[in-house]
């Protein structure tokens, strides 16, 4: 018998949005934990700030959304090999890793409509089960960097921590669109 549901949230938070946030509130109503893995490397090539400091942002998000029953977790890196890691791998690795829980993939309605695309997409379905979360807050981490760009404010569209952590890092300067 599984004891606990728990929710994987895998995004490259590139960075972290009121729109996760959204998300990730909608899972923990429904979910006993949540945890948030950042992408390692992105599956389809796209570049992102360092994994460290994305992981940096995402512990500022949860902590400045005191968000209770999420957390952290980076487990990419112990994927990584020479190509990319898909999220069948990470679901995979973690059914391992947690044996006696049952795994829900959690995915945005921005990802809900790209689904086909993802690597293993029917075995997924298949092994485990899929939240889609409901867009209520349409903002993409897209939207912060192309304004981090172009020197406007990204106060309403993430947290104040992650804003200065971006600044801080001088992170997303020179974004193109996307």
């Amino acid at each position: 018998m599984k004891s606990r549901n728990i929710g994987i949230l895998g995004s490259a938070f590139n960075p972290p949005t009121l729109g996760h946030l959204d998300l990730i509130r909608q899972a923990v109503n429904e979910l006993d934990w949540v945890y948030l893995v950042p992408s390692f490397a992105h599956a389809f090539g796209k570049q992102m700030a360092d994994y460290q400091l994305r992981a940096d942002m995402v512990r500022a998000f949860i902590a400045d959304h005191k968000l209770e029953r999420v957390s952290l977790l980076l487990c990419e890196h112990e994927l990584a090999g020479n190509g990319p890691v898909y999220t069948y791998d990470v679901l995979n690795w973690l059914e391992c890793q947690y044996a006696y829980d049952s795994l829900h993939f959690i995915i945005g309605p921005d990802n809900a409509k790209n689904w086909s695309k993802f690597h293993k997409a029917k075995q997924i379905q298949k092994r485990w089960s899929v939240f889609i979360g409901k867009e209520r807050q349409a903002i993409r981490s897209t939207y912060i960097r192309q304004a981090v760009s172009i020197g406007e404010p990204i106060s309403s569209m993430t947290s104040t921590s992650v804003a200065e952590l971006i600044k801080q890092h001088k992170l997303y300067q020179e974004e193109t669109a996307a």
